[in-house]
Parts: C-alpha cells; structure tokens; sequence
C-alpha cells in the first residue's frame, strides 16, 4: 500500500470540496470558488487561461493494481488545459490542502498545449514507489502537452 496524507492537519490547512453519498462524487464547495482558486493555480504555473469547469474524479494510481484516488480537475473551454488537485478522503468527506492561511490549493498539476484529446492530469508510482503526477499522452498527432507541478 502505498502512503497518502492523512487528515491529521490542522483543520485550518484543509478545505471541504465535496463527499461521496450513495456511491457518487458531489461536489460540496461552491463552483465559482474552486474555478477561481484554480485560475490562481494556473497563474502560478505560468499557464495562460481560464478555467470552465470542474468535476470530481475517481481513479487508480497508474503503476498499481488497486490503489484509489480522488482529485479536482478543472478544464478550460476547449479542453488544452487541466489542472487537477489531488484530494484527501476522510470518513466519505474530500479535502483539499490549502497553503497555510490562505485560500491556494497546496499542490496543483497542470496539463497545457495544444492538445485537447488526452493530455490529463494523473498520478503514477514510480521505481522508487513514490506517487507523483503525469501528464496522458496527447490522442492527436503533432500537438503539445507541458506539465508543470506547483508545491507549497
């Protein structure tokens, strides 16, 4: 198994962005708040755009089996950019981490170029089996895709 951040920070340093009733991912936080908290993402990530929507996503760690995850994910209009925040899940409730008195998200990846049919924000265990980001490859020919990974 592979290590996730439990819940045991301060509360101040978490944020409530949605729950899982019945199965489904809901989104609790406000919409316009989570899109514009991931526009600063993307400001810190020097990546020009503005972000459409957001959903909340289940998936598997690539690399292992079994190993669930949840994250953020907010797109712009066409699709060349992503950005995703990787969250915490305690007794059915998802968090994000935020930077320390402020309202940032902690760690942000973002996924840019000129690609719009794959290009996603995922996470991967390494050789050394540590979980980190990647970026999907690109499903058209001849388009970019830059990731760039935002910490505290």
């Amino acid at each position: 198994m592979f290590p996730f951040m439990s819940c045991s920070q301060s509360s101040e340093n978490l944020m409530e962005i949605g729950k899982i009733e019945k199965e489904n991912v809901v989104i609790t936080a406000k919409e316009i708040d989570l899109i514009t908290m991931l526009d600063r993402g993307l400001d810190r990530s020097n990546v020009k755009g503005e972000i459409e929507k957001v959903i909340l996503k289940k998936d598997i760690v690539e690399g292992t089996k079994d190993t669930e995850y949840y994250m953020l994910l907010g797109s712009n209009k066409d699709n060349s950019i992503k950005i995703a925040v990787d969250l915490i899940l305690n007794d059915n409730v998802l968090y994000a981490r935020l930077l320390e008195f402020t309202d940032v998200f902690a760690e942000t990846c973002t996924c840019s170029g000129s690609c719009t049919k794959g290009c996603d924000p995922r996470r991967w265990v390494d050789d050394y089996e540590i979980i980190s980001w990647l970026c999907s490859d690109c499903k058209l020919k001849n388009k970019t895709c830059n990731k760039s990974v935002t910490t505290n």
